[in-house]
């Protein structure tokens, strides 16, 4: 159907106002250490932008091309965030933990790659799932490292908070619609809406951050 098709088009646009919100806004959170968070936001728009142009016109309608597009953005952006968050926290302990996290999941992408989901072939949901679990538990860490200051008490003024609740109201219900849709013969109309919705809804939480966020909390 038409209307699902643009539905589906416009995804990318989304990211790329949240991006150029965020960026506008910048200042409000250039001097802490969310900063890198917008290169996150700009990576998302590049890869929404580039991989239909990359199967029609670069590489004449090969599907590789999507897998591996697909497959080396989820490797780039888990990657990016268990590191972001080491970065954030501030126990020492905690770093560790975190550090693991991101040792396991390269280890875990090896694996997958080599003896499950060949990474120009197959969409690596195994790699996604496990890299939203250690998301969700690196995302817990940091908020455990915040509620041992007195930060907590502004917490949601904070460009951090609502970064990090958009990237769990995204993949924590994406996760199983995935395995649903690469399994099973799953309604793509559906797929699609809920594609659409889920990134609506993170992408705002992004923008909204930016914009209800103060500056002398963005740490």
């Amino acid at each position: 159907m038409l209307e699902l098709e643009v539905l589906k088009g416009s995804i990318k646009y989304i990211a790329l106002a949240s991006a150029i919100f965020s960026t506008l806004f910048f200042y409000k959170y250039s001097h802490g250490r969310a900063k890198y968070f917008l290169f996150s936001i700009w990576f998302i728009v590049i890869t929404e932008f580039s991989y239909k142009f990359l199967f029609y016109k670069v590489f004449d309608q090969d599907i590789r091309i999507v897998k591996i597009v697909v497959n080396t953005y989820t490797v780039i952006q888990f990657s990016f965030y268990i590191l972001w968050y080491r970065y954030l926290v501030k126990n020492p302990l905690k770093r560790r933990t975190l550090l693991w996290f991101f040792i396991l999941f390269i280890i875990a992408f090896a694996t997958i790659s080599a003896f499950l989901q060949e990474f120009d072939k197959i969409t690596q949901s195994y790699t996604y799932a496990i890299g939203v679990i250690l998301l969700i538990s690196t995302i817990v860490i940091y908020f455990m490292d915040v509620l041992s200051g007195e930060f907590i008490l502004r917490f949601e003024r904070s460009v951090m908070f609502w970064f990090s609740l958009g990237l769990l109201l995204f993949h924590v219900p994406f996760m199983p619609f995935q395995f649903i849709a690469e399994y099973y013969n799953f309604n793509s109309n559906i797929y699609i809406v809920i594609l659409f919705g889920l990134n609506l809804i993170m992408h705002s939480c992004f923008v909204y951050g930016v914009l209800w966020s103060k500056k002398k909390y963005n740490y």
